[in-house]
This record gives C-alpha cells, sequence and structure tokens, in this order.
C-alpha cells in the first residue's frame, strides 16, 4: 500500500473495511492517463483487483480542516 504514495496522482490514500481494502482519491489529466495509472497500479505486488469511480461534477470542495459542528439542533424524533 505505501508503494501508492510514489505516484503523485495519488491524492488521499484510505485504509478501510468492507469489501475494499484501500480507497485512492486520484486526479489525472484524462482518461489516457487514468488508463496509463491503472496499468501501474495492476503491476504491482498483491493487487488484485481495482474499481473505479470518475466524478462528473464537484459541488462542494471543502478544505482538509472543515470546520466541526460543536452543537447540534435537537432533532424530533419521528412519529409512530
Amino acid at each position: 500500500m505505501m508503494r501508492l504514495r510514489a505516484f503523485p496522482e495519488v491524492e488521499e490514500l484510505h485504509s478501510v473495511t468492507g469489501d475494499t481494502c484501500v480507497i485512492l482519491k486520484v486526479r489525472t489529466a484524462n482518461a489516457d492517463a487514468m488508463e496509463n495509472f491503472l496499468a501501474q497500479i495492476y503491476s504491482l505486488p498483491g493487487v488484485r483487483g481495482t474499481k473505479s469511480y470518475v466524478v462528473l461534477s464537484t459541488y462542494l470542495d471543502r478544505p482538509v480542516q472543515a470546520e466541526v459542528t460543536s452543537e447540534w439542533p435537537p432533532t424530533p424524533l419521528p412519529s409512530e
């Protein structure tokens, strides 16, 4: 997993639970660059597969240290 840090396209690298073990946030110039990046990933030992999702539009992109809500308003419970 740490070998992925060598690729400048990798902006974020997360170890996660579930049916996926690693999530990468990757930014490439175009589809050809993404295809070449994936070829490099597949050449790494231990990589058995990938799933790719392409961002079409971004509606909110906060900095890493976004503010946090210190107090939430009371949320009413649903009626029975």
